[in-house]
């Protein structure tokens, strides 16, 4: 009976393809179905769909909003910025590859001014001479899937009102800023409405994560900070399943009317 079953649906897919085909031979479902160059038949690129640029290359300015991605492995310079971003809306993607730093350079990537909207993803931050993420002055920053290793002065640095995920740090913080930089050696800190989840961080000079009022830190894990507390928010914060380890202060210190 499932012979006869599948015989009958083989006739009827030829039926069906044999009726397709027009007098001339042509089978219509193979064509276009509106005049050359219509909108019927134009199909859009990738560029056409989400517009992007590459960053080809360190130091790399982002003045126009848009989406920014890397194809390789970029190295940065002594006394320079690798990316800085200076508008609002921009979406950087670093596509899986690594920013890596020298002892002279400054931060992998800095948002000049109070910027809005900045999201940066995918990759590996590593040897900066200062931050990793430098964002502090921006606000609605969004950092998902960065890797950061040895970064001078500290990790991952974001403003109000911004969100970081699934961010591993470890090593930051030991170069001391010059007397004329306010001090600075957190692994993470986000200005305030931030929150934090899913992050893995160990063995920074400073707290693992700092943050500042309403923030939220869920299912975080911070071990061996060596000067400072493992979590530390400021009122009004809820942390809620993490870790703190083995930290040269606190494992997690919390302010007023927090959970």
């Amino acid at each position: 009976m499932n012979g006869v079953k599948r015989s009958f649906r083989l006739v009827l897919c030829c039926l069906i393809a044999y009726g397709a085909r027009n007098a001339s031979g042509q089978d219509n479902f193979m064509v276009p179905a509106g005049p050359p160059g219509s909108e019927e038949t134009r199909m859009k690129t990738l560029n056409e769909i989400e517009p992007r640029s590459v960053v080809t290359n360190l130091p790399f300015a982002i003045t126009n909003s848009g989406c920014y991605y890397l194809t390789k492995s970029l190295q940065g310079k002594n006394f320079a910025d690798g990316i800085t971003i200076s508008t609002n809306e921009v979406k950087l993607d670093l596509n899986g590859y690594s920013m890596n730093g020298t002892t002279g350079s400054y931060s992998a990537i800095k948002v000049v001014g109070p910027c809005e909207n900045i999201s940066i993803r995918n990759g590996v931050i590593r040897r900066w001479g200062n931050f990793a993420v430098d964002a502090a002055s921006a606000s609605d920053v969004v950092v998902q899937e960065i890797k950061v290793f040895n970064c001078g002065w500290g990790g991952i640095y974001v403003g109000p009102n911004s969100r970081i995920d699934t961010c591993s740090l470890f090593g930051n913080g030991f170069n001391d800023p010059p007397p004329t930089e306010p001090p600075s050696d957190d692994a993470i800190q986000a200005g305030s409405f931030a929150t934090i989840t899913e992050c893995k961080i160990r063995g920074n000079r400073g707290a693992g994560i700092h943050t500042y009022m309403h923030g939220k830190i869920i299912g975080c894990t911070s071990v061996g900070s060596q000067n400072a507390d493992g979590i530390h928010v400021e009122n009004y914060c809820t942390v809620r399943d993490c870790v703190s380890s083995q930290n040269k202060s606190h494992g997690i210190r919390v302010a007023s009317q927090c959970r």
